[in-house]
């Protein structure tokens, strides 16, 4: 029912009948999407994510195992090591300690809310420095 002369005011037929994706404007015909096409030789290939800057710190802390402190906005610390990261958020894996409610628990921080991150050194990164 593509048909350019159904006049814009006429509403009892949808702008999907119409062909239209906008009442006035008329749709690009159907065009299939390319194939898949394997990278040609010799391209120069993908780059491979570097952290930068702050990022790289909570990468070496959460690849290096490292116990960290967290001191959130509101004054709060919590200590544990980073498990996962992104790109607005930190999760932590809590320490174990009697009586504390949430030892071994993760939890995910906003990095928005962190104030600081204290990054503790393993002995063996300690006897390196």
């Amino acid at each position: 029912m593509n048909d350019d002369r159904i006049p814009n005011n006429v509403t009892h037929i949808s702008t999907a009948e119409r062909g239209l994706g906008r009442p006035g404007t008329l749709r690009a015909p159907y065009q299939p999407r390319p194939e898949y096409r394997p990278p040609v030789e010799g391209a120069a290939p993908k780059k491979k994510f570097e952290a930068k800057g702050h990022d790289r710190q909570l990468q070496e802390a959460q690849f290096g195992k490292n116990r960290v402190r967290i001191t959130t906005v509101a004054g709060e610390r919590f200590y544990g090591t980073i498990t996962r990261r992104d790109k607005f958020t930190v999760t932590l894996l809590h320490e174990h300690k009697a009586g504390v409610e949430h030892s071994g628990l993760e939890e995910i921080f906003y990095k928005h809310a962190i104030e600081g991150v204290l990054v503790f050194l393993n002995d063996a990164q300690r006897d390196a420095a």
